[in-house]
């Protein structure tokens, strides 16, 4: 198991969800912290990145969609370089939180 702090640099995502399993291991420490609350905030910090994450393969979704099927020719310019911006977004979170990429992003079960 790495150090928490080369974790951290490592896969942030990871390093939020071990942190708040830590904190609420230790609820019952005579520390005056609110411990609930605490690994919450936590562990909603690496959630962030996961919320981008989807966000970004929507907006590729939605301009490959339109690319595909648009009759419309001025705007393919824009929609190509859309798609390439949410890719680089896409790389950046993957980076910093690379146990993202194991991680199922959008919940099939939830979809009609």
């Amino acid at each position: 198991m790495p150090k928490t702090n080369e974790l951290y640099d490592r896969d942030f995502f990871l390093w939020t969800q071990e942190r708040a399993t830590a904190l609420r291991a230790v609820k019952n420490s005579n520390l005056p912290l609110d411990w609930a609350n605490l690994a919450d905030e936590i562990e909603s910090l690496g959630k962030s990145d996961r919320r981008q994450l989807r966000s970004q393969i929507r907006r590729i979704l939605r301009q490959l969609l339109k690319h595909e099927v648009s009759p419309a020719l001025d705007p393919r310019v824009e929609w190509c370089s859309t798609i390439r911006d949410s890719r680089s977004e896409i790389e950046d979170v993957l980076h910093d939180s690379p146990s993202l990429r194991c991680e199922p992003v959008f919940d099939v079960r939830s979809t009609a």
